[in-house]
């Protein structure tokens, strides 16, 4: 068990369950059994707060696709960090790394690949998409093309 929280005097197995919803998660399951907390990583293996090792198989779906705990890593964001943490792309801001990973993903695609635009899902991929044939089709004096047709699964 993990130890409780000094300023609601509860673990944080009762904090989870009372502040978290979990995706593809029973919600009765997880009342009655409570969270797996993950406490730490190293490679592609993952601890919990009871001391359980698994390997972090879903790690590289989303954001940890080079293993957990790798020094390079952790000193490439710190110097990052340093510097600036993050920004925003919006309204012509710009900030260095993203205009040298735009440019070096560029240099890995079809030469009549000529732009990259940054999300953070695929939702936010898909809503882009539109709008852009949207665009185009504004700019070729075809503002009425604003039907997207799919596929019924």
């Amino acid at each position: 068990m993990t130890s409780p929280d000094t300023n609601r005097n509860i673990s944080l197995e009762e904090m989870d369950k009372q502040s978290l919803l979990h995706p593809y998660t029973s919600i009765t399951d997880h009342l009655d059994r409570g969270p797996v907390i993950i406490t730490k990583g190293h490679a592609a293996r993952v601890t919990d707060s009871r001391g359980r090792d698994y390997i972090d198989s879903m790690g590289g779906l989303w954001c940890v696709n080079i293993g957990h705990g790798r020094q390079e890593m952790v000193d490439a964001i710190t110097a990052q960090a340093q510097e600036i943490a993050y920004y925003h792309l919006f309204f012509s801001m710009a900030n260095e790394p993203a205009i040298r990973l735009a440019d070096k993903v560029l240099q890995l695609m079809p030469d009549h690949m000529s732009k990259v635009f940054f999300c953070n899902s695929g939702s936010e991929a898909n809503d882009t998409q539109v709008k852009i044939a949207w665009y185009y089709n504004n700019l070729r004096g075809k503002p009425e093309k604003k039907k997207i047709i799919s596929r019924k699964l």
